[in-house]
């Protein structure tokens, strides 16, 4: 086998020097060709790929699409269709145009989509996937509208900011901010952490699963040795985010407390899809009618190291694995796409990634990220038999 092996070397060496000797006689034809490839890092996605993950990232903030007998739904988190003879128009209320536009930017596009601004109207245009338009004023007394044109959305070609004032009296939420649910089905515990409210939809949050993920086949040149996507999915949007984040910031003791009453422990993802621990969220446990004074006082460095990684290293959104092979080592990339609730000059919370490269198997830090799935709920339709309400 060894004998196999020097053979084995010889012959990619002897490859490499013939497209060398190539390369050299074709140097003449190639210069000037501002066309040429050379130079190009494979690692960067096309500008094609870019817009459809863009895409694909504005969508995911609306609503989750499914499939079913190879048709696909769309459960809308955005958005309530108003009028029936209407179905692609949709509608959300909003105190004022201010909200109606910090809305827009933060919670449907998200930070890999800056809008061109034309005068007041934002325009996000995708090319060959399709283009935002958002515009002040309406039908109806709108504050503003949104025009959809995306290729994947085709049920969603108008959302209007309408005042909240105007919404139909049918906006009570079953379940408030900070109330604590069991899931008696899933036997898993959720924290509210955003009320249903005029064409938005309420959000419970959980520490304790829920979320899932699979490895493929990425199909790059590159990758010969086993390079894989691995895709986490029932992770929250951006706009998920956004609501833990507004919470966060805005009663970040109340949240606190929340969390540890109802998690005991956390999940983090590591490097590989398959590289998890489990951590205490607290030193000590809790029971679910302590008084919250209690539950934060005194020192706890399990609580506190909870606390720090939220604003610090974040939630897992998802994870990039490529291994590949060029020139007898290997060359590994880690991608983490995550949320953290650190506030870096923004409103809301951070979208970020981190990359890991290095060129010897085995030998990336072990960076965690945790990992958090939401469930939504809208009125009128939330399954009061299988949640059973643990704290208000």
């Amino acid at each position: 086998m060894r004998i196999w092996h020097y053979f084995e070397i010889v012959c990619y060496v002897v490859i490499g020097l013939g497209l060398f000797v190539s390369c050299n006689e074709e140097e003449e034809v190639g210069k000037g060709d501002e066309t040429s490839q050379e130079g190009k890092d494979p690692l960067v996605p096309t500008p094609e790929g870019e817009r459809f993950m863009k895409a694909q990232q504005i969508i995911k903030n609306l609503c989750e699409v499914d499939s079913v007998n190879g048709s696909a739904t769309y459960d809308f988190k955005i958005g309530e269709v108003l009028d029936v003879t209407r179905p692609t128009e949709f509608s959300v209320g909003m105190d004022d145009l201010e909200e109606a536009t910090e809305f827009f930017r933060s919670s449907i596009l998200g930070t890999t989509n800056e809008p061109v601004d034309l005068n007041g109207v934002l325009e996000v245009d995708l090319q060959e996937q399709g283009s935002l338009v958002f515009a002040p004023g309406g039908d109806n007394g709108a504050l503003a509208t949104l025009t959809i044109n995306l290729v994947d959305l085709p049920v969603m070609t108008k959302l209007y900011f309408i005042p909240a004032t105007l919404w139909p009296d049918n906006a009570s939420s079953p379940y408030a901010k900070g109330n604590i649910l069991y899931d008696k089905i899933d036997n898993r515990y959720y924290v509210c952490i955003a009320s249903y409210d005029t064409g938005r939809d309420g959000v419970l949050f959980t520490l304790d699963g829920g979320w899932s993920y699979d490895s493929n086949d990425d199909k790059d040149e590159m990758a010969t040795d086993g390079g894989k996507v691995v895709n986490y999915y029932n992770v929250p949007s951006e706009a998920d985010f956004n609501s833990l984040y507004d919470y966060y910031t805005t009663k970040h003791d109340d949240l606190l407390a929340r969390l540890l009453l109802a998690f005991p422990d956390y999940t983090e993802a590591g490097c590989f899809h398959n590289r998890k621990s489990t951590e205490k969220t607290s030193t000590r446990p809790h029971k679910m009618d302590e008084a919250y004074k209690d539950v934060l006082s005194g020192s706890d460095w399990q609580r506190d190291d909870f606390d720090n990684k939220m604003r610090e290293k974040g939630f897992h959104m998802t994870t990039t694995v490529k291994e590949y092979w060029a020139w007898f080592e290997y060359w590994h990339e880690y991608w983490f796409y995550g949320y953290r609730l650190k506030n870096v000059g923004g409103q809301f919370g951070e979208k970020y990634q981190l990359q890991y490269i290095d060129t010897q198997e085995y030998n990336v830090p072990g960076v965690y990220l945790l990992l958090c799935s939401m469930r939504h709920f809208s009125y009128g339709a939330f399954d009061n038999n299988r949640y059973e309400l643990k704290r208000r």
